[in-house]
């Protein structure tokens, strides 16, 4: 496997690991809602999940921004212009 598919399939783990633990803090604030704290409970789980969503997009982006780059770059194969 090439450093680059490495790198994409560390950034989408990283992706995955962060989602788990902030899942976390959604269940805590389910918990703050049936406890009768609906403002704080509510605030958690807004929380948790706008992080979730920007911590995806960005390393979303990342993982794009490889992926074109990866297909910029000339294959051994394809000659290039100078060729």
């Amino acid at each position: 496997m090439s450093d680059e598919q490495d790198g994409i399939e560390e950034k989408a783990s990283d992706i995955a690991n962060k989602s788990v633990a902030k899942s976390g803090e959604i269940v805590e604030g389910a918990e703050q809602i049936l406890g009768g704290d609906l403002k704080g409970g509510l605030a958690k789980i807004l929380k948790a999940a706008g992080d979730i969503a920007t911590h995806a997009t960005e390393k979303g982006l990342e993982i794009a921004a490889d992926v074109v780059d990866k297909a910029k770059k000339p294959t051994e194969t394809e000659p290039t212009e100078t060729e």
